[in-house]
């Protein structure tokens, strides 16, 4: 068992909780990187705030690895990002693993959405830190949060049309995090994340009639 300590960001979150429950079945040494330490009770909880800059610095001190979730601010999320990573080599951390966007840099992929992901992946190599980018896909629970209200309007509604839709459980992913913090041979690696079969949303209004 690895004797890194491995901090994780936004680890309330939806994604930063199952990656914290993870990595504490493992056994790992883990730091939960939150805004109210007073939510997490069983590991070392340190106030860490991506949009303020003053304590960041000290909350990554000792930190070898660091699981930077992406945060959820549309907008501003380079911003933080990069605060986090300024903060970060300047703690000493050795090794960022960054959770992107699936196909960041594709031609076709919404540019309004993966703009602040690919400034985030340049900022990052460009720190000086190893890192690992995991460019992950569309979650699964974005489509499923929906069925209720598919049941109570009789239809499902999307704007996807015939598009195959390739979506995989965030708990899939918050292990493939996991797995890298804790293995070994990921240093400056992209790896594009997503499920291994594809279905439209037709086929998802079919299953949950079926279902």
């Amino acid at each position: 068992m690895t004797t890194k300590t491995i901090a994780i960001t936004g680890a309330t979150g939806q994604f930063g909780a199952i990656a914290l429950n993870l990595l504490k079945a493992k056994h790992a040494n883990v730091i939960a990187l939150v805004r109210n330490p007073a939510k997490i009770s069983d590991v070392e909880a340190r106030k860490f705030d991506y949009s303020k800059t003053e304590g960041q610095v000290e909350a990554l001190q000792g930190v070898d690895t660091l699981i930077l979730v992406s945060s959820n601010e549309i907008g501003q999320r380079f911003v933080q990002h990069n605060n986090v990573i300024e903060a970060a080599k300047k703690a000493g951390v050795k090794h960022i693993i960054y959770t992107s966007l699936l196909g960041a840099t594709n031609d076709n992929t919404v540019k309004s959405l993966a703009g602040e992901y690919v400034e985030t992946e340049a900022a990052l190599k460009a720190s000086g830190i190893i890192y690992t980018i995991l460019r992950n896909g569309w979650y699964t629970e974005n489509y499923t949060a929906s069925i209720p209200a598919a049941l109570a309007n009789n239809a499902f509604y999307g704007s996807a049309k015939n598009g195959k839709i390739s979506s995989v459980l965030r708990a899939e992913l918050a292990e493939a995090a996991v797995n890298v913090a804790l293995g070994e041979g990921h240093e400056n690696q992209t790896y594009e994340l997503a499920g291994s079969t594809s279905w439209t949303l037709a086929d998802l209004a079919a299953e949950i009639s079926k279902q």
